[in-house]
C-alpha cells in the first residue's frame, strides 16, 4: 500500500508514466495478488487520474484566462434609469444617472428665488447673480455703512417703493423680489435703449449709482459727440468725466459730482462674473 500511495503522487504530479510501472511491474503484481488490494488499487489509481484531469483543466483555464461573466438582465445605460429587465419597479423608483447636460453648477442657496424672479423680467438669472455676488456676496445679513440692507443691498425707503417689507429687510426672497422691481423700475427708464443687451448694462450702472447720474452721463456723452446707445467708451466715458469739475460743473449735469469711474468698475466686476457663470455651466 505504500507503493501504491507513492504511486498515486507521481500519477497526480507527473502524469501517467508507462516507464515507471514497466520498472515496478514485479512489485506491483506483488500488491495486487489478492483481489481486495487489487479493487482497492484500482479505486485509488481511478480517483488520482479523474484528480490529475481536473487539475490539468484548471491549470489551462488560468493561464488562457476566464472571460468575464455579464449580467445580460441588466441594462445599463448613461442618462437612462438604471433597469433590471425582469424587474416590476415603477418608473418613479428607478435612480436616473445624470448626463454631463443635465447638471447644472450651483452658484449661490438662492439659486431657485433668483430664477424665479429673473423670469419675471426676462433676464438671464446667472445676471442677476452676478450683481448680487457684487453687492453682498450672498450674505442676506449683509449691511454697508450706507444703510445698504440684505442680499441686494438696497437702500430701505427705496426697497419700500419695489415691495421690500418692513422688518422682512433681511429676508432673502423679499429682498430680491424687491431688487428685481427695482431693475424693472429702470428698465422703463432705459427704455430708449433699443438693444436689450446694451440697455441691461446702463441699467446694472443705474442700480449702483442711481439713475440720475447715468442720465448726466448720457447727456455728458451726447454733448461730447458719444454714442449714447452703446456704454463701453461711449455713456461709461461720461460717467468717468463725472469725476471732473469741467464736467460735473458743465450745465447738462443735473446731479453734481460723482466717482463714475466706481460704477464703471462696477459694471465691468458683474459682467465678469456673470460670464464665469455661463463658463461654469450654471
Amino acid at each position: 500500500m505504500e507503493f501504491t500511495g507513492q504511486l498515486c503522487i507521481r500519477f497526480f504530479n507527473r502524469g501517467f508514466n508507462p516507464p515507471i510501472v514497466h520498472q515496478k511491474g514485479k512489485e506491483v503484481m506483488k500488491i495486487m495478488r489478492s483481489k481486495r488490494n487489487w479493487m482497492i488499487a484500482l479505486l485509488l489509481v481511478s480517483n488520482v487520474l479523474m484528480a490529475f484531469k481536473l487539475n490539468s483543466e484548471k491549470r489551462n483555464d488560468e493561464n488562457q484566462g476566464s472571460p468575464a461573466v455579464i449580467n445580460q438582465d441588466t441594462t445599463l445605460v448613461i442618462g437612462t434609469p438604471l433597469v433590471n429587465k425582469d424587474s416590476s419597479t415603477s418608473q418613479e423608483e428607478l435612480v436616473s444617472i445624470p448626463t454631463p447636460t443635465e447638471h447644472h453648477a450651483k452658484i449661490s442657496s438662492y439659486d431657485d428665488i433668483i430664477r424665479k424672479y429673473a423670469a419675471t423680467i426676462d433676464w438671464d438669472w446667472r445676471l442677476i447673480a452676478a450683481i448680487i455676488h457684487k453687492e453682498s456676496k450672498f450674505n442676506p445679513k449683509a449691511h454697508s455703512p450706507g444703510g445698504m440692507v440684505g442680499l441686494m443691498q438696497l437702500v430701505p425707503s427705496t426697497g419700500y417703493k419695489f415691495g421690500l417689507t418692513k422688518g422682512k429687510e433681511y429676508d432673502p426672497e423679499t429682498n430680491i423680489k424687491a431688487g428685481v422691481n427695482y431693475i424693472k423700475a429702470l428698465d422703463k427708464i432705459w427704455a430708449r435703449i433699443e438693444n436689450k443687451e446694451e440697455r441691461q448694462k446702463f441699467i446694472i450702472a443705474s442700480y449702483n449709482s442711481g439713475e440720475g447720474h447715468v442720465l448726466d452721463a448720457y447727456r455728458l456723452a451726447q454733448k461730447l459727440g458719444k454714442n449714447t446707445n452703446v456704454w463701453t467708451d461711449n455713456v461709461e466715458f461720461g460717467l468717468s468725466c463725472k469725476a471732473q469739475p469741467i464736467y460735473y460743473n458743465d450745465p447738462v449735469v443735473k446731479c453734481g459730482y460723482f466717482n463714475g469711474p466706481r460704477t464703471v468698475e462696477y459694471v465691468k466686476v458683474v459682467y465678469a462674473k456673470y460670464e464665469a457663470y455661463k463658463q461654469l455651466g450654471a
